[in-house]
């Protein structure tokens, strides 16, 4: 961390900058006499940020219904957990098998929609309210929907044969 000191006989002001994430850092405040300057005396005091903004990468495409994600969770304190959430039709994969498929750090989300599917990890600290945050991410699932192809009489001379994809009848879901 970076920080800024005032010091004079009764008070000490520190400012910390700098002060990363979901950490924590002590500080320690000596006084040292100035006629024994061997004769000196401590205290600390630890500082811990709970703030913590997770993260889950970037909005992307797919062609797929389905993706794997990974959300980001603090390493240097505990006490954190975190949870997937997304529309009520999504599905997420229990990668380590506990029993709750929201919770996974690494999960595979499924039956991605068409279009935009807006997805969110939420990332909290089980004793500080005001360490919850969430980091949201979009995943545009660009595949077609189904296609289906109805032929109806193709039995003829086709000249020009662009005249045999006007019999044919077309159709794609979005």
């Amino acid at each position: 961390f970076a920080g800024t000191t005032e010091n004079s006989i009764d008070k000490a002001v520190v400012e910390l900058n700098s002060l990363r994430q979901a950490s924590k850092v002590t500080l320690t405040w000596t006084v040292t006499s100035t006629e024994l300057p061997t004769c000196s005396n401590f205290k600390t005091v630890d500082v811990i940020n709970y703030h913590y903004q997770p993260t889950i990468g970037a909005q992307e495409s797919a062609c797929d219904d389905t993706r794997s994600l990974t959300g980001s969770l603090p390493t240097e304190l505990a006490g954190y957990n975190g949870a997937w959430s997304g529309n009520d039709v999504l599905t997420f994969v229990d990668s380590n098998e506990d029993g709750n498929s929201y919770n996974d750090k690494t999960t595979t989300v499924g039956n991605l929609q068409p279009g935009n599917n807006y997805i969110s990890w939420t990332v909290q600290n089980e004793a500080k309210e005001c360490a919850t945050n969430v980091a949201t991410v979009n995943i545009i699932n660009e595949k077609p929907g189904k296609a289906e192809i109805a032929i109806s009489n193709l039995t003829g001379c086709y000249a020009p044969p662009s005249r045999l994809l006007s019999r044919l009848w077309l159709r794609s879901t979005v």
